[in-house]
């Protein structure tokens, strides 16, 4: 689970999770607690 901070964003994240199928991002909307 991420915030929707950019960092989560980067190449080198997304590159990751495309080699680890198994693990999903899920972004909570900006301003939720």
């Amino acid at each position: 689970m991420c915030d929707n901070y950019a960092t989560h964003n980067t190449p080198e994240v997304k590159a990751w999770l495309a080699r680890h199928p198994r693990f999903h991002g899920h972004f909570t909307p900006t301003g939720s607690s």
